[in-house]
């Protein structure tokens, strides 16, 4: 028992443990919004991740030879540069700049996954090493959701479009993650069937590289289009966390 509480004429009141806690909580609440939930630590975040990630995709994507891995290791780098240049938007006051930027890399980084995909098309081939490839793609889908979750709601207690920019980003990593682990799934299950369609599956990983950059794109065109809005006029992102708004507002 923590004993925080104690009765006293039949009222309860706190112990001298009790005020304590409670003074120890009016210190730990007010850092946690204003140091976790800030614009700075989420961007620091962001870099560390998204660093973290690079390196994983980008390393076993040419062990497996994954084009889906490549595309979506392509992706993630452009998201470091991205997440250093909000961090230096954050802290030089050039938000509208910094998402200019984000735009433009997410229009080049559609260009790197065509040329992954273009590479697949001309010369299938199974992904190797195919069970840690899977595994690789999913634990970094998996963060990238977290991740996602964390730049929105930062981005939208701070009325930052910049970090909301992100959190579109990695929303759609978590996604395409899933396209890469179903592109490997069947190159798996190819090398497996003795069939002379099974051949056509190799080409799932490339069709998987493809889906990836339309996504890019996608977002991409959406992004900017609310970044040409005239500057009274609010940021909306109308397809993310549609139903948990919708609960908010409820």
């Amino acid at each position: 028992e923590c004993n925080v509480l104690e009765e006293k004429e039949g009222k309860y009141v706190l112990t001298p443990g009790g005020r304590e806690m409670a003074e120890h909580m009016q210190v730990a609440i007010p850092f946690f919004f204003e140091t976790v939930l800030s614009a700075r630590m989420v961007a620091i975040a962001s870099i560390a991740v998204h660093v973290l990630l690079s390196v994983l995709k980008l390393a076993f994507g040419f062990i497996s030879k994954s084009a889906g891995l490549i595309a979506d290791g392509i992706d993630n780098t452009a998201d470091t540069l991205s997440s250093v240049l909000v961090w230096l938007g954050i802290t030089f006051d050039r938000e509208k700049l910094v998402s200019l930027f984000i735009v433009v890399m997410m229009f080049v980084s559609v260009g790197g996954v065509a040329l992954a995909s273009y590479h697949k098309i001309v010369f299938p081939e199974p992904v190797k090493e195919g069970l840690t490839a899977f595994i690789i793609s999913l634990v970094c889908g998996l963060l990238m959701f977290l991740l996602s979750g964390y730049q929105y709601t930062v981005g939208k207690r701070r009325s930052n479009f910049a970090i909301m920019c992100q959190a579109v980003d990695s929303r759609n990593h978590f996604f395409t993650s899933l396209l890469v682990c179903g592109g490997i799934i069947l190159s798996f299950f190819a090398e497996r069937v003795q069939a002379s369609w099974a051949n056509l599956l190799y080409y799932a990983d490339a069709l998987a590289s493809i889906i990836i950059g339309i996504l890019i794109l996608q977002s991409a065109v959406e992004l900017a289009r609310e970044l040409l809005k005239p500057g009274d006029e609010p940021a909306e992102i109308s397809h993310f966390m549609r139903s948990a708004q919708e609960k908010m507002r409820k």
